[in-house]
């Protein structure tokens, strides 16, 4: 599994854009130039392709003025139409393979999903010994973990190797909501959609008109559970922070606080328990979030399963009230939602979708997380505070360096080098993406730091480096260092050959450049040359030669004996290859399959003319014996078979002239 895992994900980082299946075909629709500018980072705005296309009414203007909002943040936003509405794994896996590709090739910062889109359920324990499953928007944003489902019942129930957040992603999805209090049809869910954008749309532009337009700049802690230190949460972003705990938090208090004709609250953290809806005098269902539609932009629910968004519960309909609510963020599953570092970079002025990314790069890991969920705009900015400009933040840190390379195998230490550091007395963070993380000493302003790793399992990691400040502030993740960690086995000779003569045996063989998986090898060491009797009898250790050798003389031959050979290779602290038999071959015989035939001129042919691959051994190529390898070669092979032409000559060292008989040809 481990290795299937590894080569899937590398194949779509080789190849690029991979074809999707047909029933789950990505579209772009041209909405916006291909090439983006400097700086601009790529969103994809990942729309049902049923609701985009229903007529008479659809979704494309909505979604069209939404892509043209987002480059005033420095975005530039494709719409990607998706045809498979269906859920599961095997649906799931094209889109993760879809958004992997656009992570590794083009820089993919995130994505918006809207309407029916797939989704996987994950299946765990809670700390009460229940088993459950719930939506995971987690495997869209992890796009290189191995995420499998060992019990083969369609949920998935175990995560491993990459852990860590590549991307953030946002779902918009009002169906469950309608079909609790509507028909649930396509005409609904296009309406729906659409007056989710117009006040989205509203809030952006700051559209006094409209309620949203006038939401005030201040927070509100709402708790009687969770979240207890919220308050402070909000205080990096607002001045004017109201905290209400306890007994005090009343359906009516709550209504009065976010009445649609005062000046709302700009953020919400509700710390209730069940989904967020147990207030301290009763249950404050989702029809009266409709009903009363709170006056607020972005709702975090301390609680349980608000966003399980299959279910019709509050963090959907806060989504989806008449004139307010934007995003809601909070678990799918019997978890928690973020906590104090998640509000310090929405402080530092990075997005929703953002702040959940680099908060997620730490922990997104431990499972009681993983349900953590973005339902509407992730794009949306909450203003800087003061807090911004009293501190001098750390600057993004370069990508880390692997030393000597990035390809390792497993509890092999890597030596990596972060930096350097933009402020005095900083430390280096960095997240492994297997669960680990490291700090460095402290740094001074200009220098840089040798930190080590050793990964215990096969697998694809994006390691980052962040800086903390002396004062506390975090810098952005940097970019991501991909490091391929496979198996120290290298392949195979993919061929060798035996030449003998009176008093001596000759082999040459191919080197060995890559490992098992195919991966180039980081520590090739050298060759074992084998030799035994016959069939029955062991192989015995003969001799060992370094890695830039393919040659082996063994002269020790009593007369009247014969005996089999065979090379491995050894790379890596001396892991040793499978075993590649030496054979006898013909001259001519340029393919080295133990025939000369038409195979072996098609393989002259393209060395020569096309590709330029080079055959097995090149000196079996010079088929005349003339030192060199040229058209010559190919026409001495063609009058060899065809035309009764002469046997190509003794190669010492190599093959023995051989008479084939025609039915061999």
């Amino acid at each position: 599994m481990q290795k299937y895992a590894l080569l899937t994900c590398l194949m779509l980082i080789i190849v690029g854009y991979a074809f999707i299946s047909s029933n789950a075909q990505a579209i772009r629709t041209g909405s916006a130039p291909q090439t983006r500018g400097t700086g601009s980072k790529l969103v994809y705005v990942i729309a049902s392709s049923n609701l985009y296309n229903h007529q008479p009414d659809n979704i494309q203007n909505s979604l069209e003025q939404y892509v043209q909002d987002l480059p005033l943040q420095g975005y530039q936003a494709e719409i990607v139409l998706w045809n498979d509405t269906l859920n599961g794994i095997d649906h799931a896996a094209p889109l993760r393979q879809f958004l992997l590709n656009a992570f590794v090739n083009e820089n993919l910062d995130g994505a918006v999903l809207i309407g029916d889109i797939p989704y996987v359920k994950y299946y765990q324990w809670t700390w009460q010994g229940i088993d459950y499953g719930y939506p995971l928007d987690l495997y869209y944003r992890d796009l290189n973990g191995v995420w499998v489902d060992t019990s083969g019942d369609g949920f998935l129930d175990s995560h491993r190797a990459g852990v860590s957040s590549e991307i953030w992603v946002g779902r918009i999805y009002p169906l469950p909501l309608l079909q609790a209090y509507g028909n649930g049809t396509d005409e609904e869910e296009i309406t729906a959609i659409n007056g989710y954008f117009s006040k989205n749309h509203a809030f952006r532009i700051k559209d006094i008109s409209t309620s949203i337009g006038t939401v005030s700049r201040r927070g509100l802690l709402y708790s009687n559970g969770y979240a207890g230190t919220g308050g402070n949460w909000l205080r990096l972003i607002y001045d004017e922070v109201e905290e209400v705990y306890g007994e005090n938090t009343t359906i009516q208090y709550y209504i009065t606080l976010l009445n649609n004709s005062g000046s709302g609250f700009e953020s919400v953290i509700i710390g209730n328990h069940g989904a967020g809806s147990v207030f301290a005098d009763g249950l404050f269902h989702v029809q009266e979030i409709l009903h009363y539609d709170p006056k607020t932009v972005f709702i975090n629910i301390h609680s349980c399963e608000p966003q399980n968004f299959e279910r019709n519960l509050p963090g959907t309909a806060y989504v989806f009230a008449p004139t307010n609510g934007l995003t809601t963020l909070g678990p799918s599953n019997w978890g928690v939602s973020t906590d104090e570092s998640f509000y310090l970079y929405l402080s530092q002025g990075y997005s929703i979708g953002e702040s959940l990314r680099e908060w997620g790069i730490f922990n997104a890991m431990f499972d009681q997380n993983y349900g953590t969920t973005i339902l509407g705009d992730p794009l949306l900015l909450l203003p800087d505070s003061d807090w911004v400009s009293n501190h001098a933040l750390p600057q993004q840190p370069a990508m880390p360096q692997a030393l000597p390379n990035a390809i390792g195998y497993p509890e092999k230490i890597i030596v990596f080098s972060p930096g350097p550091a933009s402020l005095n007395s900083s430390t280096f963070i960095v997240n492994w993406d297997d669960g680990t993380f490291s700090s460095s000493p402290l740094v001074q302003e200009g220098e840089s730091v040798l930190l080590n790793h050793a990964f215990s399992e096969e697998g694809t990691y994006f390691v980052r480096v962040q800086v903390r400040g002396p004062d506390g502030s975090l810098s952005s993740w940097s970019a991501p260092l991909q490091i391929i960690i496979t198996s120290p086995l290298p392949s195979a000779p993919q061929k060798a050959i035996l030449y003998t003569s009176e008093n001596a045996s000759q082999l040459h063989w191919t080197p060995v450049v890559t490992n098992v998986e195919g991966f180039p090898l980081s520590q090739p060491q050298g060759y074992n040359i084998y030799r035994r009797n016959n069939e029955g009898s062991p192989w015995e250790l003969i001799g060992q030669v370094s890695s830039n050798t393919i040659y082996y003389q063994d002269s020790i031959i009593p007369p009247g004996f014969s005996y089999h050979y065979a090379i491995t290779a050894l790379a890596n602290d001396n892991h040793e290859s499978a075993l590649t038999p030496a054979i006898a071959v013909p001259c001519g015989d340029v393919n080295l399959d133990g025939r000369v035939n038409i195979l072996d001129i098609s393989m002259l042919i393209e060395y020569l003319y096309k590709s330029h691959k080079a055959p097995p051994i090149v000196d079996m190529a010079d088929v005349n014996n003339s030192n060199v390898v040229n058209v010559l070669d190919i026409t001495f092979l063609i009058n060899n078979l065809y035309k009764g032409g002469a046997v190509p000559p003794e190669k010492a060292g190599y093959c023995h002239a051989t008479v084939l008989s025609a039915d061999e040809h």
